[in-house]
C-alpha cells in the first residue's frame, strides 16, 4: 500500500510552521468518515496547515495535492537559493576590518570655511535639555537635563567645530 500521509516541514509557503496531507478513500469508513488510504486508492486529500498555532484545513483533489506539493518545492528551492546567496555574501572578520578602514579613510572632517583638516579633540559630554518645554521656566529644575557624549573635531585655523554622536558602532575617526 502507498503512503497515506505526507508531513511537510518548514520552510513552507505563507510562513506555515507545518503542513500535513492525508489521502482519503472514496468510500465512507466507520461513523461515516473517510478513512486514510494510500495515494493510489485515494480520490481526494485533506490538507492541514499550521500557522504559528492557528490551524487551517481544506480538502483537495489529487491535482490540487500535486499543485500544492509543486508550490512547496518551488518555495523551498527559492529559500535555499536565498540562503546560499546570503552565505556567499557574508563577510569575514578581515573583510569587515578592511571596510572599516576604507570608511575611516574616506571620512574627512575638513573645515567648510577654510578647508583645513579639523583636529580630533576626544569625547566630550554635553548637557542637554531633556524637556525643551521646560525651558520656558526660569528654574533649571524644570529643564529635565541629560548628558550626551559626542566626539569633537576643531579647525586649528578658524576654530569651527564639528560634533559626532557616540553610538553603538565604532566611531570612524576618533580613538
Amino acid at each position: 500500500m502507498g503512503e497515506e500521509r505526507i508531513d511537510l516541514d518548514p520552510p513552507l509557503p505563507g510562513l506555515a510552521t507545518k503542513a500535513t496531507i492525508t489521502f482519503l478513500s472514496p468510500t465512507q469508513g466507520l461513523l461515516g468518515r473517510s478513512k486514510p488510504v494510500g495515494r493510489a486508492e485515494a480520490d481526494r486529500a485533506e490538507l492541514v496547515v499550521t500557522f504559528d498555532g492557528r490551524v487551517e484545513e481544506r480538502e483537495l483533489d489529487l491535482a490540487g495535492v500535486d499543485a500544492y506539493l509543486a508550490e512547496v518545492r518551488a518555495f523551498q528551492a527559492r529559500v535555499a537559493a536565498k540562503r546560499a546567496a546570503n552565505e556567499a555574501e557574508r563577510r569575514t572578520p578581515e573583510e569587515h576590518a578592511r571596510v572599516r578602514a576604507e570608511r575611516r579613510a574616506a571620512i574627512r572632517p575638513d573645515c567648510p570655511h577654510c578647508g583645513a583638516a579639523r583636529e580630533y579633540r576626544g569625547v566630550r559630554h554635553l548637557l542637554t535639555a531633556g524637556n525643551p518645554g521646560g525651558l520656558a521656566y526660569a528654574d533649571p529644575a524644570h529643564w529635565g537635563t541629560g548628558m550626551e557624549a559626542v566626539h569633537l573635531y576643531v579647525c586649528p585655523l578658524c576654530g569651527s567645530m564639528a560634533w559626532f554622536a557616540v553610538g553603538p558602532l565604532e566611531h570612524p575617526l576618533g580613538t
